[in-house]
């Protein structure tokens, strides 16, 4: 019996939800080679891995579509693409991130870019349209549905349309985080041996790494309410400030010990 099943050749035909779904796979939860290379055909073919489908394929057929799963083992592309979708939506320039968004992409990127790559790209991408004087005018970020728009990023978008996006705004973000080092770290310095402090002196640090790690889950949080001057009101106006421009008066603040 010949299979008329196809699948993808390459990561140009990989769209992100099946991306999403192939590296949710837990390698562990198979009990061969063989189950986890049918579980990833079936992901590339919408079916089920206990489809008659696949009981019903020739050996050879079957040899021949896991043979072209050998892209999979490779890197998707990073090539940067301005525009995705026809045409529909275009990337922002990362310079120009609001402090919000800045902070959502934190949340997904900490979640895994791969598997929020979906979330991710609703940040990256926006519609446009002309101005009247011929500038490019971006879609508002609060304008979005959210999940709306992740949605159909996750169901008709290719993965190599954004992966290389994302990628590269991660590269601005290390860039981003390494020049404003001291306003994402802090000024304190780890100058303590602990070799030379005593029980009650490492029982203290411990109680103090604790609670600063706890504290860390909200440091988003607890920069909107210093930055604020703990006015909740101000909190949203806060959020639609560039980002850039933020930290660039923050570290100046900090240099003049305001």
């Amino acid at each position: 019996m010949k299979s008329k099943v196809s699948i993808p050749k390459n990561w140009d035909e990989v769209y992100i939800d099946q991306f999403i779904e192939l590296d949710s796979i837990d390698l562990e939860q198979f009990e061969s080679v063989s189950a986890v290379q049918l579980e990833r055909l079936s992901i590339l073919t919408d079916t089920s891995a206990d489809d008659d489908l696949w009981d019903d394929m020739d050996i050879r057929d079957m040899n021949k579509l896991v043979t072209d799963l050998k892209f999979l083992s490779t890197k998707p592309s990073n090539t940067v693409y301005n525009k995705i979708i026809d045409d529909d939506f275009m990337l922002i320039d990362f310079n120009k991130l609001k402090f919000g968004e800045f902070i959502d992409l934190e949340f997904y990127i900490k979640e895994g870019e791969n598997k929020s790559i979906d979330k991710i790209a609703t940040i990256l991408f926006r519609k446009y349209k002309s101005g009247d004087w011929g500038e490019i005018i971006l879609e508002p970020y609060g304008a979005i549905d959210f999940n709306a728009r992740s949605e159909f990023f996750r169901n008709n978008g290719k993965l190599t349309e954004i992966y290389g996006a994302i990628n590269s705004y991660k590269e601005w973000r290390e860039s981003f985080i390494k020049t404003y080092k001291s306003l994402f770290e802090g000024d304190i310095e780890d100058d303590y041996n602990p070799e030379e402090m005593s029980e009650e002196e490492l029982e203290e640090l411990k109680k103090i790494e604790a609670e600063e790690e706890k504290l860390a889950e909200f440091g988003w949080q607890r920069m909107l309410i210093s930055i604020s001057g703990g006015d909740f009101l101000k909190l949203e106006d806060y959020l639609e400030i560039g980002v850039v421009f933020l930290f660039n008066m923050l570290s100046v603040k900090t240099a003049l010990k305001m």
